[in-house]
């Protein structure tokens, strides 16, 4: 008895620019995946043997956010891990003493290439990433706050939402007809004026706060604002226009002496194929 296990390799060609839906970095993954655009292979796949890409090791890594465990402690430290993690081309190695910047090391994305920077400083206010922005003022409620309706998450891929109420401030998440999430709101309190949101996104919990969307005539609970980062607005109100339909997913499944499935999803741009 023989038994097929289907193996996905990486050929995607990373010299052509990439869409929202397919990257320049890694190729297909499934929809619910939190890989981001940005990274260079697909956890699903398995990645190609060749000497095209140059893969570094390093004991070094980046930070988006917050602030690092400072593990470099010296300027010259910090110039080196940025060659160790490819970081190129570098436009500027400088130290500094700031109450303001980030503390230890720091890389700055400039036109040229890459800044490095290392703050001396014992006590700093700086953190890595951009700051966020204040939340727009918003009126507290005397009541917990309805979610019903269609929300779009801000940003690049503009995806839209539908908030079906399943219980008591309790909803169901549906995208293009499919449950993804469940979602319970709580009533205001003192230290959230518009209550809390806590949201069930397959494994992971994200809590989430509720604010006026800052846009004309919006009304109170109109912009979700999650854990994680993205950011959810009421329709109409939100300014990003509605994503356009797309035709509906497709799959089938052919069988001979060997058996060939095939999955076209407009919605994502993905044709898998498997035998």
């Amino acid at each position: 008895m023989a038994a097929i296990h289907p193996m996905i390799i990486d050929t995607k060609n990373r010299g052509k620019g990439g869409t929202a839906q397919r990257p320049t970095g890694h190729g297909v993954v499934p929809h619910g995946a939190t890989t981001g655009p940005g990274q260079m292979y697909s956890p699903i796949h398995e990645c190609p043997c060749t000497d095209k890409w140059p893969k570094k090791i390093s004991s070094f890594s980046t930070l988006d956010s917050g602030t690092c465990n400072p593990e470099i402690t010296d300027a010259q430290m910090c110039f080196d891990a940025a060659v160790e993690l490819g970081l190129k081309p570098v436009t500027q190695n400088k130290s500094v003493s700031s109450a303001t910047a980030p503390p230890g090391c720091a890389v700055t994305a400039t036109a040229g290439g890459y800044e490095i920077v290392f703050n001396s400083a014992n006590t700093t206010t700086g953190v890595c990433g951009k700051p966020k922005s204040a939340a727009p003022p918003s009126p507290p409620l005397s009541h917990t706050c309805s979610l019903s309706g269609s929300w779009l998450q801000t940003g690049k891929k503009d995806v839209l939402y539908q908030f079906n109420m399943s219980g008591p401030n309790s909803y169901q998440v549906l995208q293009q007809g499919r449950v993804v999430a469940m979602v319970t709101v709580a009533a205001p309190s003192a230290s959230a004026p518009q209550g809390t949101v806590s949201g069930v996104w397959g494994t992971s919990t994200i809590p989430a706060g509720i604010t006026t969307y800052p846009g004309g005539n919006a009304p109170p609970c109109s912009q979700l604002d999650w854990g994680n980062g993205v950011t959810f607005a009421l329709m109409p109100f939100a300014k990003t226009p509605v994503p356009t339909p797309v035709p509906p997913r497709v799959a089938g499944t052919a069988e001979n002496l060997i058996n060939v499935t095939v999955d076209i999803d407009p919605a994502e741009g993905e044709l898998s194929r498997a035998g």
